[in-house]
């Protein structure tokens, strides 16, 4: 692989700041979580997480338990080692 890791990481996080938009336009706290170089050997696995509003409003009744506010999300960055493109993004659930 011609990708250092660090540049791997930094091409995930600049491929979310570039969608984030996209994704949510409040997202707060990018995280990285995980490194991992793919079995063949060919591609970066960089996940990252974020947080962002939750879809949920929360319950107006005293007593009952609610969702936060923010969430946390995860997302899975394939990163080609060799021409440093991002392949794919990917949710991952814990």
């Amino acid at each position: 692989m011609k990708l250092s890791v660090e540049d791997a990481i930094k091409t995930a996080t600049d491929y979310l700041q570039k969608i984030k938009n996209k994704i949510s336009p409040d997202i707060r706290e990018i995280r990285l979580e995980e490194v991992e170089v793919s079995e063949d050997d060919r591609y970066w696995l960089i996940t990252l997480s974020f947080t962002q509003p939750n879809d949920r409003t929360e319950n107006p009744l005293p007593g009952i338990i609610t969702k936060p506010k923010y969430q946390r999300n995860y997302k899975i960055f394939r990163i080609n080692g060799n021409t440093g493109q991002v392949e794919s993004m990917k949710i991952r659930t814990l």
